[in-house]
């Protein structure tokens, strides 16, 4: 990316919840039937010029030549997908533009899918005390 060889690039980090817990309660043949289906909800929303990337057990790295309007749409469709299933995953995005530190810009978009998360599971609680 440093080497100027594509222009902007949205990067976006994603990481699947509470696989840990699914591993723990149904075994690790349901965590991964249960990545697979969030990597099917991401492919099946994704757009052309976008590639995605598995960076480690349940986290993502997407990049994007897409106009900033267009990814957010697609993050949305993502969760509406994901909705109609019983898992949901983080999403943050950051802009890295040619000649920036494109670590930094990855470590941007962490910090802002980790205050995704965050938000997830505050809803999840409010959830679980309102029932």
């Amino acid at each position: 990316m440093e080497r100027g060889q594509y222009g902007t690039i949205s990067v976006i980090s994603i990481d699947m919840n509470n696989l840990k817990t699914i591993n723990d309660t149904y075994g690790h043949a349901a965590g991964d039937k249960a990545i697979c289906a969030v990597v099917d909800n991401i492919l099946f929303c994704m757009p052309s010029k976008c590639r995605l990337y598995r960076t480690g057990g349940d986290e993502f790295m997407m990049l994007c030549s897409r106009p900033r309007a267009q990814l957010d749409q697609m993050i949305q469709n993502i969760r509406d997908r994901m909705s109609l299933s019983p898992y949901t995953a983080a999403m943050g995005v950051e802009t890295y533009i040619p000649g920036m530190d494109f670590d930094a810009v990855c470590a941007k978009a962490d910090e802002k899918m980790y205050q995704n998360k965050a938000q997830i599971k505050a809803e999840q609680r409010k959830k679980q005390i309102g029932k």
